[in-house]
């Protein structure tokens, strides 16, 4: 009877252990099932926010490269006009890649809703350049030289993107040129080409919107160097003078050319983006109607060397005068677009250029300051610029008295633009 006994504890022991083992095989198995379950769904969930992302990444690059023939520009155009003060300077299609459009899609685009994520001080968006910003933040082998960096967020995800600021350029044709005046004789001229070169120059003057964005990334860049030397600090100051003194968003035009830069501060602009400043030669080439090298005359939007400068009748809307300052203010990217499809090629405001050719003659001429009729208006026409100050001193025209063509209390307005060879 002990026996027995003994023996029914003892495989009551063994049937209460083989049900542990079996509740604990089931458990484990349904823990691990819902384990994966778990990490299922928060692997889709993550997938579902890369995905949102991305969409969004998309459209809003659609709506970037559209610019004003978008959609969704057209129903925020008015309030964004208004908050900007878009008036004076302003011509819609140079909206396109400007980050202005970014602000105003935040702030009153109604049908859709934008996960942009702020950077650390509140910003929508960082200008950002090769040159300029560490390397190894970025894969810039596949990004643009410089552009606007933009932060997007769905749930615990956030993804940042880069979108290209060089939408206003115009590729020059590839063929052969001349550089200058027109000589009585083809032979006496001077010829390049451009032949298997891939040469893009701005369709636009480089504006105070661009400007700002510039300096404010080089002084971000400046801060984080720990630098102590006297010039690096002196840099800062000076960078820190103009941001605080001469721009801000609520007051200046965005869209009003850069006109006080000095000319070592316009080369280094043009190079932050990747390029350099616009030569004298590749201005000719831009300007000129080539559908044969002879056929030059002084005006951009006419073709063949006859042309009779004292019959070209004044219009205001191709070329802007002294006489036009009685009509209208001056609005860049409105005169134009030469045969090479840029603006503001001639009237205006002064242009700065590099050249390597005739170091003395680095100012395009023709602009507001000289009447319609004026020889300085015609195309080629060049003065020397020391490129440091912008007072009449500063400027000297070859077989002129500048003293006897402007107005002494004329301040010189002198914008820029840029070139990039890819």
């Amino acid at each position: 009877m002990e026996t027995f006994k003994r023996h029914e504890k003892e495989i009551s022991g063994i049937l209460f252990i083989t049900l542990i083992v079996i509740l604990g095989y089931f458990s484990f198995h349904f823990v691990k099932k819902k384990l994966v379950v778990d990490q299922s769904d928060q692997v889709s969930k993550s997938q579902s926010e890369v995905d949102d992302i991305l969409g969004q990444a998309a459209r809003l690059h659609e709506i970037w490269s559209l610019g004003e023939k978008s959609q969704d520009w057209l129903r925020v155009k008015e309030k964004c006009v208004k908050k900007f003060k878009l008036i004076e300077n302003f011509t819609e299609n140079q909206i396109r890649c400007h980050p202005i459009i970014l602000s105003c899609l935040k702030d009153f685009d109604k049908k859709n809703i934008w996960n942009f994520d702020l950077f650390e001080n509140g910003e929508l968006y960082q200008w950002v350049s090769k040159s300029i910003n560490p390397t190894n933040l970025y894969d810039w082998e596949q990004l643009p030289s410089s552009g606007y960096r933009i932060k997007f967020r769905a749930g615990q995800k956030t993804l940042q993107f880069v979108l290209s600021d060089r939408c206003h350029e115009s590729l020059i044709a590839e063929r052969v040129y001349s550089y200058g005046k027109r000589s009585p004789r083809l032979q006496d001229d001077y010829h390049f080409d451009t032949f298997n070169r891939k040469i893009l120059i701005d369709k636009y003057l480089v504006n105070e919107f661009q400007v700002y964005q510039w300096k404010r990334s080089r002084l971000l860049f400046l801060k984080k160097q720990n630098n102590n030397t006297s010039a690096n600090e002196e840099a800062i100051r000076s960078l820190d003078r103009d941001i605080s003194n001469q721009w801000d968003l609520q007051q200046f035009d965005p869209f009003k050319p850069a006109t006080q830069l000095k000319i070592e501060e316009m080369k280094n602009y043009c190079r932050d983006h990747g390029g350099d400043l616009l030569s004298a030669p590749l201005y000719d080439a831009a300007s000129f109607w080539f559908d044969e090298l002879q056929d030059r005359n002084g005006y951009y939007w006419l073709k063949g060397s006859k042309v009779n400068a004292s019959k070209v009748e004044m219009d205001c809307q191709k070329l802007y005068s002294k006489e036009c300052l009685q009509n209208a203010n001056y609005k860049v990217g409105f005169y134009g677009p030469s045969a090479s499809g840029v603006f503001d090629i001639q009237g205006g405001i002064l242009e700065a250029l590099k050249n390597p050719l005739e170091k003395n003659k680095n100012l395009k001429l023709s602009s507001k300051y000289f009447a319609w009729n004026a020889p300085e208006q015609m195309l080629a026409e060049r003065g020397e610029w020391n490129g440091q100050d912008f007072s009449l001193s500063a400027l000297t025209m070859v077989g002129s008295d500048v003293s006897q063509k402007l107005n002494s209390t004329d301040k010189l307005e002198i914008g820029f633009r840029c070139y990039r060879e890819l």
